[in-house]
């Protein structure tokens, strides 16, 4: 075989694969719907992303202390699992909440108190950077929030309260209460759309 008739052929096998798959046509990819609805919101937000899809999420209510934005679980999912969707799809997520209180734990050697940052104005994943693990947050009702890339759903959300102020001091971990109990330490947080 001549040597531009090899050149085409070989050119030709190099462009087939796309041509196959739609490249330069105006056909989509189509995707699986991965199952999320019985984990929680980091494994979901992980699996949308594998799948190239975008996320909505439905309000949801306060988390107790203790409890991250990522570990409230997801109660159902639109469209259903394995349902064939176009890449980019929105797949709506309705937030049940928090999985069992967490018991807390407070390690042996610590500061007497510690002192509570400025949270407000933070996105999400940088208030939880700025915390120390002398207390637990507590987050009040969380909203819901339109259709995103799933990397971006913690930083859409930012923090628009805090009790208490920032600057004061408080007992690390918690105290032990008269009737022999314990009571964490605790920051409330208000969250809000970015």
């Amino acid at each position: 075989m001549p040597r531009t008739k090899q050149a085409v052929a070989c050119v030709g096998m190099l462009i087939l694969p796309f041509a196959a798959w739609g490249c330069g046509s105006s056909r989509t990819l189509s995707v699986s719907v991965p199952p999320v609805d019985t984990t929680v919101l980091d494994m979901a937000l992980k699996r949308l992303a594998a799948a190239h899809l975008r996320v909505q999420l439905t309000s949801f209510g306060p988390l107790p202390a203790g409890y991250e934005l990522g570990n409230a679980d997801v109660g159902d999912q639109d469209p259903q699992a394995v349902t064939r969707v176009k890449a980019g799809s929105v797949v709506r997520l309705d937030m049940h909440g928090p999985n069992p209180i967490p018991s807390p734990v407070v390690a042996i050697r610590h500061p007497a108190t510690v002192t509570v940052p400025t949270l407000v104005g933070l996105t999400w994943a940088e208030a939880r950077r700025a915390v120390s693990p002398g207390y637990w947050l507590a987050i009040g009702h969380v909203p819901a929030l339109g259709p995103h890339d799933p990397n971006d759903v913690y930083s859409s959300y930012v923090v628009i309260g805090q009790s208490p102020t920032p600057g004061t001091k408080l007992p690390f971990g918690g105290v032990t209460v008269s009737d022999g109990g314990f009571r964490p330490t605790v920051v409330q947080l208000r969250i809000g759309r970015r």
